[in-house]
């Protein structure tokens, strides 16, 4: 009958209404897999880096050292002698002692990483330690998306965390023993996060514990994981015995390892058994206790630039991320602030849903990278995989009661994998086009090998063809690279590892290179016939000193790196036929030399300017700034030019005052070109403080003296 047929809208016929269209898997699926694929194209290029580990050479010898002897280095190799024992002022390093014979000893953390670093480098030189760094990259990622699988994130939130691990982390990824030390600590988050440890898992639990305690003094982590979900474990037990209830009445939620309690405590006991097992026994596994013990009595994490206080506070991977004058304007420091925003959100969703040992992770390893930089790359890889998961389960429940129907959150879900693949093509596309480094002024690059810029090759080159006689001498952050790549000093006896250098060492190494102890009496006590330096902030002075000596001679200059020999020792006649003067110095042979060492070229170029800068060769700085200028107007930070070279043109002009004080116009004119490039500088970039203050500075001089 009429009355009895359906009023419900019908579409015609091969249609379907939009609010009944079947819901095409398929294209969301596909759209998630991609996103992930992206995310793993992008941390696989991040892999593919140049080295630019400042105490490579430190890991390659004492490997070396190892596969040709058999015996594990953990002396100071004579470094000791550059300060007296009857004359130390610092406490020694955690974990270090003089021996009988007076020798300084301690436990190398890093041995087998060491060996590691050697085998590779043995296998295919500094290009096999690049292939190690881009598969141990490749590892720690793989691991990182297989326990946020394990865990039942989707594509989507893999992917995600992936980035987000990837960006916050870039700076630390590095050929360096604390990179195994991520990929040992993921794979033991990976066993922890099972629903049911199973007793292979936990002989695997054992056994990486038993591996990171030989290669990395992070190892103290790795007990802090087993450790938290211990305590799950713990206070549920505490929990259900408070409430009256027998083991049977209230079952662990079900993302809980259900029965694997008591198996974990077994397992945390035998990996603190674990930390005795290497050649210090004792003397290693107390190592991260006294390391944190140490820094925290000589207020060493959180130090700043302009810190006078124990040698190690001038580090700056023990600086904290927001410490006054430290935090980096970066993609990593951002990255890192929405990483506390996640790790906040998870720690409350993870404590809503009771996943107490989330909650402490979480907790323990913000505070962490809190402390200090250097522990934001393990944060960022062992938080994020826990935080993701507690806030898609807390806030699921939230999304189905505002959009009721799957319509929505579905389209929001595509939406934001189609986003992750844009992010993640737009990084592939920056990293291999070198635009992801170069932006932050960075010596890293896209590519197999050593990064140039950051290793002192050309000063090690120098030296191995002139092979000039006597004692080396280089700052602190030069010195292992150099002794590495230089034949004569092929031994390695200075080091640049902070457990393995005396404080007391370290101290005078610093004291010399910043001017606060005459270099000619520490020099003349020492025998030091040669100096290589890294012209930055901690030499410069030395360098300033040593240039204005006519007892010493500069002999080779490149974008970062200055040798100088001694003029009047057994190298005398080299450094007369060697010697670089403002006057003999070729500019434009020196601007060919630092085009060719980076893929870069704006970036050595840029470096060797800021150099002649620094040591008040402005003259010759002009010149270069304006190469650069000419040639890449759109490099990166191009009004830190603009303002270098109204520096050089400000100096240049009370040089002309100077030589001829009556011929005022050729003050006048430098100090005139001078504002022009300030305000060039501010036209680029509004925000640019230093040129703003060089501009005001300049425009009161100029009314004072005219």
């Amino acid at each position: 009958m009429k009355g009895s047929q359906s009023k419900t809208r019908t579409a015609p016929a091969g249609t379907t209404l939009a609010a009944d269209r079947p819901y095409r898997p398929g294209l969301q699926r596909g759209l998630g897999v991609a996103a992930v694929a992206m995310a793993a194209a992008f941390v696989l290029v991040l892999g593919v880096r140049t080295l630019t580990t400042e105490d490579l050479g430190y890991h390659l010898a004492y490997g070396e050292h190892f596969l040709s002897t058999g015996r594990i280095v953990d002396d100071s190799m004579g470094v000791y002698q550059l300060v007296p024992q009857d004359r130390l002022r610092h406490e020694l390093p955690p974990g270090s002692w003089l021996d009988a014979e007076g020798r300084y000893r301690f436990p190398n953390a890093n041995w087998l990483s060491q060996v590691v670093m050697a085998r590779a480098y043995r296998a295919g030189g500094l290009v096999g330690l690049s292939v190690l760094l881009a598969a141990v990259t490749a590892g720690i990622f793989a691991l990182l998306a297989a326990t946020m699988r394990r865990l039942g994130l989707g594509t989507v939130g893999i992917a995600a965390g992936m980035l987000l691990a990837a960006m916050a982390s870039y700076e630390r990824i590095l050929i360096r023993p604390e990179v195994f030390g991520y990929l040992v600590l993921l794979a033991m988050l990976n066993l922890l996060v099972r629903k049911r440890l199973t007793r292979a898992s936990a002989v695997g639990l054992v056994a990486l514990q038993l591996l990171l305690v030989n290669l990395h003094s992070y190892f103290l982590l790795g007990l802090g994981l087993t450790g938290a979900f211990a305590a799950e474990d713990l206070l549920r037990r505490l929990w259900r015995r408070f409430r009256g209830e027998n083991g049977d009445a209230k079952k662990a939620p079900a993302e809980q390892a259900e029965g694997s309690g008591g198996l974990l405590w077994i397992v945390l006991g035998l990996q603190v058994l674990a930390c005795f097992a290497n050649p210090w026994t004792w003397r290693l596994a107390a190592l991260p206790v006294q390391t944190l013990v140490f820094m925290r009595a000589h207020h060493i994490a959180g130090g700043s630039l302009t810190e006078t206080g124990h040698p190690w506070a001038v580090i700056g991977e023990f600086f904290s991320p927001f410490a006054e004058g430290v935090f980096e304007v970066s993609r990593g420091s951002y990255a890192f602030v929405v990483l506390l925003v996640l790790a906040g959100a998870g720690a409350l969703c993870a404590a809503w849903l009771r996943r107490w040992s989330h909650v402490l992770v979480i907790g323990a390893l913000t505070a962490a990278a809190l402390t200090m930089r250097r522990n934001i790359a393990p944060a960022a890889m062992l938080i994020t995989p826990p935080a993701l998961w507690a806030c898609r389960d807390a806030l699921a429940p939230l999304v189905r009661r505002l959009w009721p129907r799957p319509g929505i959150p579905r389209a929001i879900e595509s939406a934001a994998a189609a986003a992750l693949i844009l992010a993640g093509g737009l990084g592939v596309f920056a990293v291999v086009t070198q635009r992801f480094y170069s932006y932050e002024s960075r010596p890293t690059r896209f590519g197999l090998g050593v990064s140039k810029t950051a290793m002192p090759l050309s000063a090690a080159e120098w030296i191995n063809r002139n092979a000039p006689a006597g004692r080396l001498w280089t700052d602190y952050n030069t010195s292992s690279n150099l002794y590495w790549f230089t034949q004569q000093h092929h031994n390695v006896p200075v080091l640049t590892n902070t457990w393995a250098y005396p404080p007391d060492a370290m101290a005078r190494v610093l004291a010399v290179s910043r001017g606060r102890e005459d270099y000619r009496t520490a020099f003349d006590v020492l025998g030091v016939e040669i100096v290589t330096l890294k012209m930055d902030y901690t030499s410069i002075p030395l360098a300033r000193g040593m240039l204005a000596d006519a007892n010493w001679a500069m002999v080779d200059i490149d974008a970062v790196y200055a040798t100088f020999l001694r003029a009047n020792g057994v190298n005398a006649g080299l450094a007369r036929r060697a010697r670089i003067t403002p006057e003999t110095l070729d500019v434009d042979a020196y601007v060919r030399r630092l085009s060719r060492m980076d893929p870069v070229s704006s970036f050595p170029v840029f470096l060797g300017a800021s150099l002649l800068m620094e040591i008040g060769w402005d003259a010759q700085a002009v010149p270069v700034i304006d190469y650069s200028l000419s040639h890449w107007p759109n490099a990166p930070h191009v009004e830190r030019l603009w303002d270098m070279k109204g520096i050089c043109l400000v100096m240049l002009g009370w040089e002309a005052w100077r030589e001829s004080p009556q011929d005022v116009q050729a003050q006048r004119k430098h100090w005139q070109d001078a504002r022009e490039c300030f305000i060039k500088a501010l036209e680029i970039n509004p925000d640019y403080r230093p040129a703003a203050d060089h501009l005001r500075l300049i425009d009161e001089d100029i009314k004072r003296y005219w």
